[in-house]
């Protein structure tokens, strides 16, 4: 397993290794090449994810003032990556 977060703009470093921990086992041990996008506009509370994943894979999500806690993060991703894997089988 390969996740490389291509970019991550949170200022806080605090925070930006907090999600990138929670989107990294978000991921867990899933073999291959995962790449991730982490967005966060200055003047607009969202945070973006994008995850590029095998065999063509692609999910993201905007994750909303409560949701932005590592826990809810990893939970979401994860649940994302398995249907978007059952929707491709």
């Amino acid at each position: 397993m390969s996740c490389t977060i291509v970019s991550n703009n949170i200022l806080s470093p605090e925070v930006r290794e907090s999600v990138n921990t929670a989107i990294r086992n978000g991921i867990g041990e899933r073999v291959g090449e995962w790449n991730v996008v982490v967005y966060q506009a200055l003047d607009f509370p969202a945070l973006a994810i994008r995850i590029e994943g095998p065999k063509g894979l692609r999910w993201s999500w905007t994750f909303y003032e409560q949701e932005q806690v590592p826990e809810t993060i990893q939970q979401k991703i994860n649940t994302g990556i398995i249907a978007q894997q059952a929707q491709s089988s």
